[in-house]
């Protein structure tokens, strides 16, 4: 009988936090079957020391193997795939999961904590900004994928003085985005004087690590900001999140309800 495996034989679908996503839910799903795991590379995850990529392996292995998308989950729930899952690799069978499985069930494959599994690439720990409250804002595509996803002036608002109120350590304003010249942004500089980082989506990701407190969009780039640095409390809307969750989004209404693994206090606005 062959060795099983599980496999990502086609390049990660999205930006930086999706193939976060992707990758974790790799990593864990193999985890909790009791199998290694073969990839074709993560190119936007270059700052964290993953396994190595095994591209032409993964592609045989790849032949005549189950395959399980976002959509085989929902047809056949959770549990009946996880099953379907264990009887191939019983099997000696190995198991493609394809590009595009993101947060809808982080909650039911995040069992180790992900940051044992995304080390950073750098040797230096960098220092905590404490009194650094991160505002993350995400524009320009988000108007295309859900104008709903575009969070107004008035939640970044009430959110940073609610934050500023609940913790009087933060004495400095950053905002991390994708829209530097957004009206919103430049509000929030006017009336908080805020600082808006310049820096590349990688330093921008490492610093906002580095922060307790998120005033965040619905971004999969601030979620795991979140998960994988110094976080304790982060800001939603509540308008979004009580509209993604009753428009069908386990993954939002996971967050809301503080179910979600190694994730820290959501804080509603």
């Amino acid at each position: 009988m062959s060795t099983p495996f599980l496999l990502m034989n086609r390049r990660p679908s999205g930006g930086f936090g999706n193939q976060l996503f992707q990758y974790n839910f790799l990593f864990q799903f193999a985890h909790m079957h009791g199998v290694e795991f073969l990839h074709r590379g993560f190119p936007q995850l270059g700052c964290f020391e993953l396994q190595k990529e095994s591209k032409i392996r993964s592609l045989l292995l790849g032949m005549n193997s189950f395959s399980i998308s976002l959509e085989t989950i929902y047809e056949m729930k959770w549990q009946q795939t996880c099953d379907e899952v264990q009887q191939f690799f019983q099997e000696g069978r190995s198991v493609i999961v394809m590009p595009g499985i993101l947060g809808e069930y982080y909650k039911e494959v995040t069992i180790i904590d992900p940051k044992f599994i995304f080390r950073s690439n750098e040797r230096k720990i960098s220092v905590q900004n404490e009194n650094v409250l991160a505002v993350h804002y995400r524009g320009k595509d988000f108007h295309e994928w859900n104008s709903r996803a575009v969070m107004s002036l008035e939640f970044y608002s009430k959110g940073v003085q609610k934050a500023l109120k609940n913790n009087s350590k933060l004495n400095r304003i950053r905002i991390f985005t994708d829209d530097r010249e957004s009206e919103t942004v430049t509000r929030l500089v006017d009336f908080f004087g805020a600082e808006i980082s310049d820096g590349s989506e990688e330093e921008d990701f490492k610093e906002m690590m580095r922060t307790q407190t998120i005033v965040a969009s619905p971004s999969t780039f601030a979620f795991w900001s979140a998960v994988l640095g110094d976080c304790q409390e982060i800001y939603y809307s509540r308008d979004w999140l009580h509209y993604a969750s009753e428009t069908g989004h386990k993954f939002w209404r996971d967050l809301r309800e503080g179910s979600l693994p190694f994730f820290p206090t959501v804080l509603e606005v």
